[in-house]
């Protein structure tokens, strides 16, 4: 069963969201469907999904950002110009859970509902399965990821045909908890060869999500420890499987576009940092949001600026602003209360 945590001081996960509840022993992460009659289950298909294709991206430097509509209506993956000037909508969809954007800006992959999880899996739970799919300009979304699972943490790598996630698996109905699943783990998917494979082992202790690379090819990833509730960022050799502990107490890394400087926070504390990739020990003070909480954060593609999300605590969502590399010049480009936006995730492009 998915649960709020209570707050960001004690653990954070994606979408602020995490799974403690019913997680058992490694298990196989197979799935069987369940239905009656498989046959009866609709397919998804870009029209059960209720995808919607909107305006390409003009050429040019994006913050791309998703919107969770609370107004009965379909989410939304936008964008919007640095000086806050342009705004546009890429594409429409029943959710929009996760999303990350090709280096380039033509391709996106997201994660949305499967409408039929109670026919398919037996999970009447709204949105634990979610699904991945590949929008590409011009063309109609592709489903890459199926079974019961949920993705998220989605993130192209710099050559483009890469894409690192973080993702619960082997979802299933629980006489207690209603559904249980697997922890969150870290997989790779190759974009060419259409292949996954995880990076973290199946550990029932852990959670591993919010992976980003180093110029070194070195993995930085959240772990949290489910029954400490603590969470600390993490190295992963992808080449051998070393995992080690880079930074205790600290979470979600992102690195600029050369790997060589990272942006990360730290428990009990509102302020966005930003250090030198090779070592978290000494970082700098970016933002110091002081009573408002700073949750999603992206380089600019030239790594001069920087865009973050900062609580708007009495309207419930988050505003969308920039800054330069040395904290000063910031500037809200997008205020959530007056727009009615409801933002999880940015990402920030040169679409060429």
């Amino acid at each position: 069963m998915t649960t709020d945590i209570v707050g960001e001081d004690e653990i954070d996960a994606p979408c602020d969201i995490i799974s403690d509840i019913g997680i058992e022993d490694a298990v196989d992460s197979g799935y069987t469907d369940i239905s009656a009659d498989a046959g009866d289950v609709p397919e998804l298909t870009y029209e059960t999904i209720g995808f919607e294709d909107g305006e390409l991206p003009r050429k040019g430097s994006f913050i791309f950002y998703n919107n969770w509509d609370n107004y009965g209506v379909k989410d939304t993956i936008e964008m919007i110009s640095p000086d806050g000037s342009y705004k546009g909508i890429r594409m429409y969809a029943k959710r929009v859970w996760s999303f990350g954007i090709g280096l380039n800006g033509s391709t996106i992959a997201f994660s949305t509902n499967d409408p039929y999880q109670q026919e398919r899996y037996g999970l009447n739970i709204y949105d634990a399965i979610q699904n991945t799919w590949l929008l590409k300009n011009g063309e109609l979304p592709v489903q890459i990821s199926f079974g019961p699972v949920n993705d998220e943490c989605h993130n192209f790598l710099s050559d483009n045909k890469t894409l690192l996630m973080c993702r619960r698996a082997n979802f299933r109905p629980d006489p207690q908890y209603m559904a249980i699943s697997d922890p969150y783990r870290i997989l790779v998917y190759d974009l060419i060869e259409a292949k996954e494979e995880y990076l973290t082992p199946l550990d029932s202790r852990y959670n591993d999500y919010a992976a980003d690379v180093r110029y070194d090819g070195i993995i930085l990833f959240n772990r949290n420890t489910i029954s400490a509730r603590t969470i600390d960022i993490m190295t992963l050799n992808r080449a051998t499987g070393d995992i080690g502990l880079l930074l205790k107490d600290a979470n979600t890394p992102v690195f600029s576009r050369d790997g060589k400087k990272v942006l990360f926070r730290k428990k009990g504390s509102n302020k966005l940092f930003m250090a030198d990739a090779d070592s978290l020990d000494n970082p700098v003070v970016l933002v110091d949001g002081v009573n408002q909480s700073i949750s999603e954060y992206a380089f600019s593609p030239d790594g001069e600026e920087i865009a973050y999300t900062i609580e708007d605590r009495a309207s419930n969502c988050s505003d969308l602003m920039v800054v330069k590399k040395d904290g000063t010049e910031s500037r809200k480009i997008l205020d959530c209360s007056d727009e009615k936006k409801f933002i999880t995730v940015i990402k920030w492009v040169d679409v060429e």
